[in-house]
């Protein structure tokens, strides 16, 4: 029997309040099948998974399952809208598509266009949130989202702070691909586990059999403990709201 989730475990059975986990994978538009394995893993478990996609990578094959996937379990399901093209626009530095060398202007129309692009396939089942490729944006980011008519932004949750305070931030603090490979991911787990959240962060391009494996045995677990409480980012939205 696995050992590698004993730190989760012990830590989940100590924390005095129960935790709320939410699941964000990104890329959606690339690599579809390795996307339908992902989907089908939460599926079996019955936890819900939300999906940050690229508007320019929607094709109509795909948006034909996603749709159809949504109609039989649209709680489980969520759909928002991950940059424009994925393209890298900086020319020194890290890549960022909506980065520090971008006017709010500039940064408004791709996303106008691709949440225009998104509303035309997916219409009412996307919703208003914003993952920027590479977790990265920067403060004219935060104008053109909130004039696109934006609620939310996820990004990582090491990412430096932006004037948000108009916007709900759904930040990520497990990157699943980073953890898994350096051998660290149950001790990441079992830290983050005290956290009144825990995002999860996944690319289900670059998974491996291996990495789904043992993602079904942490979705089974958390599934499964009764001090997680699995939420779609839309549900967490409600609650910041309301609160």
């Amino acid at each position: 029997m696995s050992t590698w989730l004993d730190p989760l475990r012990a830590a989940l059975d100590q924390v005095e309040e129960p935790t709320t986990w939410f699941f964000r994978d990104d890329d959606a538009g690339w690599a579809d099948q390795h996307l339908y394995q992902l989907l089908d893993c939460f599926a079996a478990f019955d936890i819900p998974i939300d999906l940050a996609i690229i508007p320019t990578e929607l094709r109509d094959g795909l948006v034909e399952t996603l749709r159809q996937r949504h109609s039989t379990n649209s709680n489980k399901l969520g759909f928002h809208q991950h940059g424009f093209s994925h393209t890298n626009h900086e020319r020194e530095g890290r890549k960022c598509e909506f980065g520090v060398s971008r006017s709010v202007a500039q940064q408004r129309g791709d996303i106008a266009r691709g949440a225009d692009l998104l509303r035309e396939k997916l219409g009412s089942a996307l919703d208003p949130i914003f993952t920027p490729p590479w977790n990265r944006c920067s403060v004219a980011t935060v104008s053109a989202l909130l004039g696109v008519g934006f609620c939310a932004l996820s990004r990582d949750a090491s990412s430096a702070p932006l004037p948000t305070e108009k916007l709900i931030e759904l930040p990520v603090n497990i990157d699943w691909t980073k953890h898994h490979r350096d051998g660290a991911i149950g001790k990441a787990l079992a830290a983050a586990a005290g956290s009144p959240r825990v995002g999860v962060m996944l690319h289900h391009a670059v998974m491996e059999p291996a990495d789904l494996s043992a993602l079904r045995e942490l979705l089974k677990l958390i599934g499964e403990h009764g001090n997680v409480n699995c939420m779609p980012m839309r549900d967490l939205i409600k609650n910041e709201k309301q609160s």
